[in-house]
């Protein structure tokens, strides 16, 4: 049966044990040096590998991501511009909240700091490492006719690259570097951040994933239809949970917390469910 959420904040569920992630290839170039990606995340596994959320790559080696990495850093990366990358000093560890991640590019610019932006919940992080991007740099995002990615890097060692959690209310808009408060604002009777709509134009590669529909996953609801193909992802992993939205009425579900579990306990299917090898225990989360 098909599952729609009254309050129109599904997200959907990546299982790394199930090797989960959505696809799509572009048909028409779009701009290559300025873009922004917009989503809510909440973690599954807290663990040492990679984890994709937004990548583009050719059958070559030649790929550019926006990821979670080993150490629970934010990054993004292009190989084919010298190589370059931004990393932020920040970490990101609780498996009980949900985070507002945007990264806004802008390679046009000229100040070295303004081509790539990456924000947690409406602030700006500061950047630990960086590679110079150059000034005009062209990125594999947006490139006629490659795939695209959200939860899954194809290339060699990509057994360590699946995304493990859930992922809420995904724009890409193609041709402006864009701010947060274009995707979310603060609540004025609670105070949190929470997400609001898009009213501007997408580009030609742009989208907006809602997961409306557990019938259609990768739905495109911006007018553009770039939809999007799941695999190994089912109407079960659309779920209801409008915990980043407090005061919508939407509805707050607890998971299970694997920064408090006892070493025979494994859990999976974005911490809701867990293995038990020897009695072990295992407290459960919940976002205020």
């Amino acid at each position: 049966l098909s599952r729609v959420n009254p309050w129109g904040v599904n997200c959907l569920r990546f299982n790394d044990d199930a090797t989960a992630y959505l696809s799509r290839t572009t048909s028409s170039v779009g701009n290559r040096r300025t873009f922004t990606w917009s989503g809510w995340y909440k973690r599954g596994n807290i663990s040492t590998h990679n984890q994709i959320l937004f990548q583009a790559n050719e059958p070559s080696s030649d790929y550019a991501f926006f990821q979670i990495g080993g150490g629970d850093t934010i990054y993004f990366k292009d190989n084919t511009v010298n190589g370059s990358y931004s990393e932020t000093t920040a970490v990101l560890r609780d498996p009980s909240a949900w985070y507002h991640l945007v990264c806004s590019v802008d390679s046009t610019q000229g100040t070295t700091s303004d081509r790539v932006k990456i924000y947690v919940n409406g602030n700006a992080l500061a950047i630990a490492s960086s590679i110079t991007i150059a000034q005009n740099a062209n990125f594999k995002i947006n490139k006629s006719g490659i795939a695209h990615y959200m939860g899954y890097n194809p290339l060699s060692g990509s057994s360590n690259k699946w995304l493990d959690g859930y992922l809420a209310d995904i724009y890409f808009v193609d041709g402006q570097a864009l701010t947060p408060t274009s995707f979310a604002e603060t609540d004025s009777t609670y105070g949190h951040w929470k997400p609001k709509a898009w009213s501007g134009t997408y580009g030609t590669n742009g989208f907006h994933l809602q997961f409306e529909d557990s019938n259609s996953i990768g739905n495109d609801t911006s007018g553009n239809n770039n939809d999007w193909t799941p695999v190994n992802l089912s109407a079960y992993d659309v779920i209801a949970d409008g915990s980043f939205d407090v005061g919508s009425g939407g509805n707050t579900f607890a998971t299970l917390n694997p920064l408090a579990k006892g070493d025979a306990i494994t859990l999976s299917e974005g911490n809701l469910k867990f293995a038990d090898t020897s009695y072990d225990f295992c407290h459960a989360s919940i976002q205020g």
